[in-house]
This record gives C-alpha cells, structure tokens and sequence, in this order.
C-alpha cells in the first residue's frame, strides 16, 4: 500500500487496498482467501458505474470531439486549440 501511494495510485483506490488489507488480516484462514479476493475487486471504488465495461453512455459534443482526435497528428498549436475547443464544450 505504501509503494502504490508513493507511485500517485489515486487515494479512493488506496483506501479500498487498506479495507481489502484489513478484511483480509481479520479473516484469515476463516475462508478462503482466492474466494476473499474475487468479492473484493480493488479498482471497483475508483471507477464511476457510468464507465465499467458494458455500460452504454449517450454521445454528448464533449465525448465526439474527444473520438475526433488523434493526439499523435497534432501540432503544439493545433493540441491548444483542441483543449480550448473541449474546455468550452464542456462548459456548455
């Protein structure tokens, strides 16, 4: 948990690797553990249900512009303007 801290993993998923840790050291040799550990998905608390795979999301302006870009083909001038494009989407 310390490494994963120290490589920036976000707090929401660090918190969750401290509860799994906890459940863990509480319940061992109760059950076993493999069975333990698949009820406890580590990343199911970092990610919003709107983006888990198999949901569908309603194409808004802000999602099409961000599928119309290839970041590899931008120049630095052209990147800019792609953001202010997608920073004023997003305010609408």
């Amino acid at each position: 948990i310390q490494v994963a801290r120290l490589a920036g993993l976000p707090h929401d998923v660090i918190a969750r690797a401290g509860e799994i840790l906890t459940l863990l050291e509480d319940q061992e040799g109760a059950q076993p553990r493999e069975a333990l550990i698949d009820d406890l998905p580590l990343f199911a608390a970092s990610r919003p249900a709107s983006h888990l795979p198999g949901t569908l999301e309603a194409a808004t302006p802000l999602t099409e512009a961000l599928g119309d870009i290839n970041p590899d083909s931008l120049t630095p001038r052209a990147a800019l303007d792609v953001l202010y494009r997608l920073k004023e989407l997003s305010e609408t």
